[in-house]
């Protein structure tokens, strides 16, 4: 999963894509440790491995603009690891996005500009989130002009 990970950092999501096909399903409720041992003790970068696999899934979703499926392993993410930081942070972005995309879709400009600024403060990296606001930007002010 780190190199998953690293691969989606890099932008290689055809790589990443391909790395996790070969990532073993994991059960997030099933413990693969001893009874003696606990799993809530057990952190994979900060977070529960279990949540951490789920977590991966998500952000290769958000990189391939499946947005409706990453909402969903995010949040399962979360019912694994509800204390975790960086999964709350992760599931504001993808709701975010969900409703900027939702408000592009409607033509409701002012809404969607707004929320695309919030993303790409949160996502500063993030080069097809600052496009899109652009293209949100412009599509406000056509139509500002366009109603003037």
């Amino acid at each position: 999963m780190c190199k998953v990970e690293a691969l989606l950092k890099l932008k290689r999501l055809n790589e990443a894509q391909t790395e996790l096909a070969f990532v073993p399903k994991v059960e997030p409720y099933a413990s693969p440790w001893p009874a003696s041992f606990s799993q809530s003790q057990t952190r994979f970068f900060d977070m529960n491995p279990g949540a951490y696999t789920i977590f991966v899934k998500s952000q290769m979703d958000l990189a391939l603009g499946r947005f409706d499926d990453a909402a969903s392993a995010v949040t399962e993410a979360l019912e694994v690891d509800p204390q975790n930081t960086e999964i709350k942070i992760l599931k504001t972005n993808v709701e975010l996005i969900q409703r900027a995309v939702s408000y592009s879709k409607l033509e409701k400009w002012d809404e969607a500009v707004r929320d695309y600024e919030m993303i790409t403060e949160a996502l500063p990296y993030d080069k097809a989130i600052a496009k899109t606001l652009s293209q949100a930007k412009l599509a406000l002010k056509l139509h500002t002009s366009w109603v003037a």
